[in-house]
């Protein structure tokens, strides 16, 4: 076993364990070798600490690779400009970044990514609300089993109109075509 893979190993291992301080140096050799699970794991360290530019770099590292927390970790911060809790310093909101990550994963065909673009059309964050355009992603992302995804369609039944709803049934089949297409490749 080489040394990177070792720490690999240890990195991962000592963090499911949440022995954080123990897991720091084996995270960060696994981490500049490129270990996008350790890059990520290691920008929640620094990010723990408060370090937001530490940590938005190895998150940066490990999306680069595409690795999903990772992305999902960086929308997120942009999302609440910070996190769920509230605005953090270091953070900016930016619903546009946060869209443009999520968007693509959706594309991917990611749930998650998939409800927050649809939450984010049907609410109007950082837009003007789109009904059709929310309605059909949450229909995506409650076809790939994301069960929250139903309690807003469900909930937004009722606002959406006859016309919007068959425009987004034909969004929903463009989208579909699209996601099978880049998962065939």
């Amino acid at each position: 076993m080489t040394q990177a893979h070792g720490d690999v190993d240890k990195c991962i291992k000592l963090y499911n364990e949440a022995s954080y301080q123990q897991a720091f140096e084996p995270c960060n050799s696994a981490a500049e070798n490129g270990h996008a699970q350790a890059q990520t794991i290691l920008g929640e360290f620094y990010d723990d600490q408060g370090e937001v530019e530490k940590a938005r770099f190895w998150w940066e590292q490990a999306s680069s690779s595409g690795y999903l927390p990772a992305r999902n970790l960086l929308a997120q911060k942009h999302y609440y400009g910070g996190s769920v809790l509230g605005k953090e310093k270091g953070w900016q909101q930016s619903y546009s970044k946060a869209m443009s990550i999520w968007k693509e994963d959706a594309f991917m065909g990611v749930a998650t990514a998939q409800f927050m673009v649809g939450e984010m059309y049907l609410t109007g964050k950082g837009m003007e609300p789109n009904l059709a355009e929310g309605w059909a992603w949450m229909k995506l992302a409650s076809n790939n089993g994301y069960k929250l995804a139903d309690d807003l369609l469900y909930e937004f039944k009722h606002q959406i109109t006859a016309a919007q709803h068959e425009a987004a049934v034909l969004k929903l089949k463009e989208y579909e075509k699209i996601i099978k297409g880049r998962n065939s490749e």
